[in-house]
């Protein structure tokens, strides 16, 4: 049966039965392991009733697998109430931000972790998980069933084919790709079955990953000039530099992600320079902000922002933020902070009220 022509890459009419699994499992403590060991994938909702939405959040999830099964994906959808299963929350959820979708294969837990909601947005990212990670085809206007693709023409059983299918898992819900038995050796951006640019890198995993993100598209400023890069102690962060800033090896991390326009975010400003002004000496922490209107994430499912202002902290050497939820004052920031710290420090909490 042929591909419907230039829609979202993930949305491809697969060919089984759906008429089973209509509704997400509930899981508990007991019921989990057994569960997701027996099914290849699974997405699985972890939702806290306690949010004023989660009724919803939960018609939304339903929603979403009704749509799927349109299709004839037999993925298997399940959920957890983190208020009952603490334990599952804390292993498959540690920044405990909820509700949050997490993609199991064949049994383990991968790093597909998003904070989506809306059925559209769970449905899409269902699909995009539910394929094989590099797809075969025939013919480079094969490449043209997808809006965006990675064409690599390859041998099947070199090291390359290695490198792009250990590349290709990591971008699941965002590019396709694909690849033709050759001696090539070429690797292709497509966009709408055109190709546009050609890999030119090492044949590393890290290298292909990198020059795959810069396709992408993402929305960014500028990278700041130097004499712009830290104002008032803050390192000021874009799109295009956010790894680079915020994923630091040796160094704790609080993100401040803020909108010009955001009234709550004025309002935190203030005590946001006092708490700058109260780490200033902290020597391991690192104070950073980033106009979420004006730069999208590049890692999507783990610093996701969908209202401001939102403030993540990243301790040195990690690569998952854990979110702030307390009050908007410099107190509660810096108590926040020498909880989350990866080093003891002290602040004279008087000194920083006088700030």
């Amino acid at each position: 049966m042929p591909v419907t022509k230039v829609v979202p890459f993930f949305i491809l009419p697969w060919l089984a039965s759906a008429r089973i699994g209509m509704s997400a499992t509930s899981l508990t403590e007991a019921s989990f392991d057994p569960f997701v060991g027996e099914k290849s994938r699974i997405l699985i909702d972890f939702y806290d009733p306690s949010d004023s939405d989660w009724q919803e959040q939960q018609k939304a999830l339903q929603e979403a697998l009704v749509s799927v099964r349109r299709y004839g994906s037999v993925v298997e959808f399940a959920k957890v109430d983190v208020s009952k299963e603490t334990a599952l929350a804390a292993r498959f959820v540690p920044n405990a931000v909820y509700p949050q979708l997490v993609w199991f294969a064949n049994g383990q837990a991968t790093q597909y972790h998003r904070t989506l909601r809306g059925t559209k947005m769970i449905a899409d990212f269902a699909m995009a998980l539910d394929r094989p990670s590099l797809a075969e085809i025939k013919t480079v206007s094969e490449a043209g069933d997808y809006n965006r693709a990675v064409l690599a023409e390859i041998p099947r059983d070199g090291d390359l084919y290695k490198v792009v299918d250990a590349v290709a898992l990591r971008h699941m819900d965002q590019v396709a790709f694909t690849y033709m038995q050759s001696d090539k050796g070429t690797i292709s951006w497509m966009e709408n079955g055109l190709p546009t640019i050609q890999y030119t890198g090492m044949p590393t995993a890290d290298d292909l990953d990198k020059w795959v993100k810069e396709q992408l598209p993402h929305r960014s400023e500028e990278i700041p000039d130097p004499e712009f890069a830290i104002e008032g102690g803050v390192h000021m962060v874009v799109n295009k530099n956010f790894e680079e800033k915020v994923l630091q090896k040796d160094k704790d991390v609080i993100l401040l992600v803020h909108a010009p326009w955001c009234g709550h975010c004025k309002k935190l400003l203030p005590e946001w320079r006092k708490f700058v002004r109260g780490v200033s000496k902290v020597s391991h922490l690192l104070a950073a902000q980033i106009d979420g209107s004006r730069n999208d994430s590049p890692l999507p499912g783990t610093f996701d922002w969908t209202s401001f202002p939102t403030i993540f902290y990243v301790r040195a050497g990690e690569t998952s933020p854990i979110m702030y939820k307390g009050n908007r004052s410099a107190e509660s920031l810096m108590d926040f902070a020498q909880q989350r710290s990866s080093s003891p420090f002290t602040v004279d909490n008087a000194a920083l009220s006088d700030l």
